[in-house]
């Protein structure tokens, strides 16, 4: 069974958001009988890096649990030379000004209910297709994610 991977940081969300995360680990091991690890990082740079370490080293599911800043540098970070692996499954956890994505995502707002959704989305390999579009300036690539076509 694969690792759920869940990457953090501590710069966006309110002080609900925050005792939120405290729970990540144990929310998610309620629904899955796999590996669970929470990386926490006070930096987009960390989390987009660590984002980037997993990929490289074959990890698969990545759940971020931030704000749009936060979500990006991961997306940032699963970016391989080639692109995108195919097999990436990235969720996203409601904090932050990352909540809009998530209410078109329907992710609840409740960890408790967010984790079992998100468990269950990656046990019965449920997706959402997405565009990842990517805008070049000044020979600078950046990534973003986008909903129902462009």
């Amino acid at each position: 069974m694969k690792t759920i991977n869940i990457i953090t940081t501590t710069i966006s969300g309110s002080i609900k958001d925050w005792q939120k995360m405290k729970s990540l680990e144990k929310e998610f091991q309620k629904h899955y009988s796999g590996k669970v690890s929470v990386f926490e990082f006070d930096s987009h740079k960390g989390a987009k890096e660590k984002a980037h370490e997993l990929i490289e080293k074959g990890e698969t599911i990545i759940v971020s649990a931030g704000g749009a800043g936060t979500f990006n540098s991961v997306l940032e970070g699963t970016r391989l030379k080639f692109g995108f692996p195919e097999e990436l499954r990235l969720a996203f956890l409601r904090k932050g000004s990352a909540d809009l994505i998530g209410k078109v995502l329907k992710i609840p707002d409740d960890l408790k209910e967010a984790a079992k959704i998100i468990n269950n989305s990656i046990k019965n390999d449920k997706t959402i297709t997405s565009d990842v579009i990517e805008l070049e300036i000044d020979f600078q690539k950046y990534h973003f994610i986008g909903f129902g076509g462009v």
